[in-house]
């Protein structure tokens, strides 16, 4: 009898799936349609000036790169390549087709550090949606993936890709929406569509969310918490203001929310009970951090 995957192993044991997303505000997005490696970036096939060259943008600008590729393959052999910064109070994506993805090494990605454009291409006003599909990386991103992909592009034709890993492996099928950030985890072909249909009325769908890019694990949890104990849903209903740690692993995040009101959350960091293996890939066992809710201050600015 095989041994379980990773994603069935997260399942039974109840693991949450808020607090898991990637900390990264910062993303380029390379399309490269042929076979990815278990490490896309070196191990795809790419020209190794290439591959270099991106993964040392990619340490001196904090840029999370990624390989997609379109769900149906297209006839031409033309590039998309995009750009996107996924902050707190300013997200976009700038979208350009290279001839030479060599020209991605020419370009200056330092505005990228402080949330400005970088004059890449044409900004995109049109959101992009990432469905994890890097089997060689991990088999449940390929077998769970690539139906979510496929029933997404159905609906969502010229929005949805393909991409490498980009984290949460047990998690399959993974979901990213830019310019936001958010990401969305154990989606199935039958709901995929709802949670998009939500995103796109700037509503969150709690039950499948991951978290927002960019906010430290922490704050993620903070923010799961508050938002199912105040029924918040909003996409920006909530901001991140500020955290900071106490001792006994307790962190209190402070969120911005409409109307001058503001909330204090403080969540204690926990190893979870259980080892587990994080990815079919995985060697050893390891015990992911886990999130319990304090308490939450509200309060009003004086008028």
């Amino acid at each position: 009898m095989a041994d379980p995957v990773c994603s069935a192993i997260s399942l039974a044991l109840g693991e949450p799936l808020h607090a898991t997303a990637s900390i990264v505000r910062n993303w380029l997005l390379v399309e490269h349609p042929g076979a990815w490696g278990p490490v896309a970036l070196q191990e795809s096939g790419l020209p190794t000036r290439l591959s270099d060259g991106l993964a040392a943008l990619s340490d001196e600008h904090g840029i999370r790169v990624l390989l997609v590729r379109r769900p149906v393959r297209p006839d031409d052999s033309s590039r998309h390549c995009f750009v996107a910064h996924t902050g707190r109070r300013r997200r976009w994506i700038e979208e350009r087709v290279v001839d030479d993805l060599d020209e991605l090494l020419a370009v200056d990605f330092s505005p990228m550090r402080t949330g400005e454009p970088v004059g890449f291409g044409d900004l995109r006003t049109q959101p992009l949606y990432l469905v994890c599909t890097n089997g060689r990386h991990d088999q449940c991103c390929a077998n769970l993936g690539r139906p979510v992909a496929r029933a997404l592009h159905a609906s969502r034709d010229g929005l949805v890709w393909e991409s490498s890993h980009f984290g949460g492996d047990r998690f399959a099928g993974n979901l990213v929406c830019l310019p936001h950030g958010l990401y969305f985890g154990r989606l199935s072909p039958d709901d995929v569509l709802g949670v998009v249909e939500g995103y796109e009325a700037g509503v969150v769908d709690l039950e499948r969310y991951r978290g927002r890019a960019g906010e430290q694990f922490a704050a993620q949890a903070a923010e799961h918490f508050l938002r199912a104990r105040e029924g918040i849903v909003g996409i920006d209903d909530l901001v991140v203001s500020g955290h900071r740690r106490h001792g006994g692993g307790v962190v209190e995040v402070s969120f911005g929310a409409a109307g001058g009101r503001s909330y204090h959350v403080r969540v204690q960091v926990l190893p979870a009970e259980h080892a587990r293996q994080l990815a079919c890939r995985s060697s050893t066992e390891a015990r992911p951090p886990t999130y319990a809710l304090l308490d939450v201050v509200a309060r009003v600015a004086a008028p």
